[in-house]
This record gives structure tokens, sequence and C-alpha cells, in this order.
């Protein structure tokens, strides 16, 4: 029998098995889309707390709201030390806005007021947190 050509070599000769090795990737989790609010959103979403009238102690107050252009004018009453649940920009506001600063001065040698500062914070009223944070997110 004549010598076989490589070509004929290879198609004489059975096909070899190639091993082929599928690794399957690990699971991973998928991260949790984190939907953020619009700053709308967010004001509207309705919180839980403690409102605080310092002036008058005691007393209660009356408060038109509305932050956002198209909204509806909302009037709230609230007395001291009662809980509401009232918009998170309301809160915000009563938290952030509702006060005024005593100023102090330090004074030079002549006795002249050199540099005028707040000295202290005298809130009006507050807005007490009872299930969520201002700093940190909303809690239903």
């Amino acid at each position: 029998m004549p010598p076989l050509s490589k070509q004929e070599e290879y198609m004489g000769q059975p096909k070899k098995q190639v091993a082929t090795a599928v690794m399957e990737a690990p699971e991973m989790e998928t991260p949790a889309i984190k939907v953020e609010m619009t700053p709308r959103e967010r004001d509207m979403k309705m919180v839980k707390g403690r409102f605080r009238c310092f002036e008058p102690q005691g007393g209660n107050v009356r408060l038109a709201y509305r932050k956002h252009k198209g909204e509806p004018v909302r009037t709230y009453t609230m007395e001291d030390g009662e809980i509401y649940e009232i918009p998170f920009g309301l809160a915000t506001y009563l938290r952030d806005q509702c006060c005024y600063y005593e100023h102090g001065h330090i004074m030079d040698k002549n006795g002249a007021p050199l540099i005028d500062r707040r000295n202290k914070r005298i809130d009006r009223m507050t807005f007490e947190p009872v299930g969520f944070s201002f700093d940190g997110e909303l809690h239903s």
C-alpha cells in the first residue's frame, strides 16, 4: 500500500474529541436600582412628627403651604406637642426657616462694634421627626 499523504492520513484517522469545558459564571447579584425621588416628590412625601411651638410657648399656629408651582395651597393648623403627618417640604421649612438669630458684637478697643455675628439660633417653632430623618432616607 502506498504511503498516505498528510491529508489522507488525517482523513483516515478517527477525529480526536476536543474537550470543551463551558464554565458557568457564578451568579452575580444585580445591585438594586435605587430610584431617586425628584425634589417635588420628596417634598410631597408625607412624614410624621411632633410639632413644637415656642412663640407663644405652647401655642398653636395656622400655616398656608405651597412649595412648588402648580400645587394647591394647603392650610395646616397645628398645636404644640401634637403629632401630625405633613409633607416633608413643610417639615423641613419648620425645622430650618422658623427661627431668628441673636446677634453678638466683637468690640474694638474703643468700644465700637467691629464684627457682627450670629451668636445663638432661637427657634420660633420646629418639627421633631418620628420615623424619619431629615438627613437620611425617608421611611414609610
